[in-house]
């Protein structure tokens, strides 16, 4: 905002080279002439108490924007401080925006400027003097001499202020990625720690995976001769109990015929008995068709398997 009106008034020819303000009668220099009190305000003091005040809090951008004003209002100065400092904004701007110099740098150096200037306006005060009075009283130059002193020695602490603080700054910032370094070798000692750990887990699982897979293949085997047993067993199996079945059924028709043969026996007993009773009986006449019976039913058993069972023939024994 207090810049608002810069380009009006260089366009105005408000801003524009004129005498000092000071006595009026010093060397022309870069001034400002407000229409609206009618008074001339020497700028380059203005200028300076601007960027003493303000330039710590700016940014890199907002410098960059004090800095193109400052240019701007010091180039057509004919002053040889109006010149130095519009060619040293110029180059701080140029810089800054290339990003060789700092905004912190660059505050600095446009602060060490002003001082600069104002020796130099000091050094044109005493020359324009000493053409005027060649000497001057000894009080007076003690005074100029301490305030010289003092000017110098309040800038060095300035600048031993700001150096120590960017040396606690810096301290810090250094003791931190101590700290940080620490805890990352820390961490990276409990990782390796980690590492190990699980590798020693991995060769373990893998000695156990090799010792199951080979339990695995020893019950493999076992069950494929298990099968094979049992496979021979089997037919072993089939093989007697064929051979069973057949002295079984050999056995059963070797007992059926052996029945037969004394059923056989015993009706061939019967009939003898009854041929005896019928030829003692002969003189009353017998029964033919009871002897016809007799001889069908003794003639009619089969000589093998296939003849009656225990339970149809009526004079067979249970076995």
């Amino acid at each position: 905002s207090h810049w608002t009106h810069t380009d009006c008034a260089i366009r105005e020819q408000l801003i524009c080279m004129g005498p000092a303000t000071q006595n009026g009668t010093g060397p022309s220099e870069m001034v400002f002439k407000c229409q609206a009190c009618n008074r001339t305000s020497e700028l380059l003091g203005w200028v300076k108490d601007v960027f003493q005040h303000c330039v710590m809090s700016w940014d890199g951008e907002a410098l960059i924007r004090e800095l193109d004003f400052v240019s701007r209002i010091f180039h057509g100065s004919k002053d040889p401080r109006g010149r130095k400092l519009h060619w040293k904004s110029d180059d701080l701007k140029e810089n800054l925006r290339s990003g060789k110099v700092e905004s912190k740098a660059a505050c600095k150096a446009i602060l060490m400027v002003f001082k600069e200037l104002e020796l130099d306006s000091q050094k044109t005060l005493e020359n324009a003097e000493s053409e005027s009075e060649r000497l001057i009283a000894p009080q007076e130059a003690c005074n100029r001499i301490s305030e010289v002193v003092h000017e110098a020695v309040r800038n060095m602490e300035m600048v031993a202020n700001e150096k120590m603080r960017m040396f606690k700054k810096a301290r810090l910032s250094f003791d931190a990625c101590e700290r940080e370094l620490a805890e990352k070798a820390r961490e990276a000692g409990e990782l390796n720690m980690d590492r190990q750990k699980k590798k020693l887990e991995i060769e373990e699982l893998e000695r156990i995976v090799r010792l199951k897979s080979a339990e695995a293949d020893m019950f493999q085997m076992k069950a494929n001769e298990a099968k094979r047993e049992s496979e021979r067993l089997q037919r072993i199996l089939l093989a007697k109990s064929d051979k069973s079945e057949e002295e079984y059924t050999s056995n059963y028709l070797k007992q059926r015929l052996s029945e037969a043969e004394a059923e056989k026996q015993y009706l061939y007993e019967k009939m003898k008995m009854q041929e005896t009773s019928r030829l003692s009986q002969s003189s009353g006449g017998g029964d033919p068709l009871m002897f016809s019976k007799i001889h069908d039913l003794l003639y009619s058993v089969p000589p093998n398997a296939d003849g009656p069972s225990n339970d149809c023939h009526p004079f067979r024994k249970n076995p």
